[in-house]
């Protein structure tokens, strides 16, 4: 019986070759997009989910709408003393700063990305500390960018 079907299904994809050729595209697009949206989501749901007490972290964003949607990670640091002051759930709370420094070699630009958390970041996060301890991580006198990039390299492991 399956033969038969299949006999059928090939007589008509060689009858309507440019209809078939179309559906046949289409759905292997369609299961493209479909494969990398649920990598792409898995990936979202398991960020940082390394940290212990992960399902108890949250990061708090704004969301502008001056000129469309934006999303930004930035808001007043006032914000994070506000909510635990007024939410008896929230047990403690972290700012961090995002910036780039840049640097110019042989007339190329580098750019270095680095956070600037504030002391809680330690106790919240398991970050893996190479030198120093938690409360100290980078204890020798470094010059500005190398003191700059250590600190990138700390919070990237």
């Amino acid at each position: 019986m399956i033969q038969h079907y299949l006999k059928i299904v090939f007589r008509n994809i060689l009858k309507h070759k440019t209809q078939s050729i179309i559906s046949i595209v289409g759905l292997a697009i369609g299961l493209a997009c479909f494969a990398l949206s649920t990598f792409w989501i898995q990936y979202e749901m398991t960020y940082d989910s390394f940290h212990r007490d992960a399902d108890r972290i949250y990061l708090i964003r704004t969301d502008e709408n001056h000129f469309g949607t934006h999303y930004h990670n930035f808001v007043p640091y006032a914000l994070g003393g506000y909510l635990k002051n007024s939410y008896s759930e929230i047990e403690d709370w972290c700012a961090f700063e995002q910036q780039s420094f840049f640097t110019m070699q042989n007339k190329q630009l580098t750019e270095y990305p680095y956070i600037a958390p504030d002391s809680t970041f330690m106790r919240m996060m398991d970050v893996k500390i190479l030198e120093g301890n938690n409360n100290h991580p980078i204890r020798k006198k470094l010059p500005l960018q190398k003191r700059w990039l250590a600190i990138y390299l700390v919070l990237q492991m």
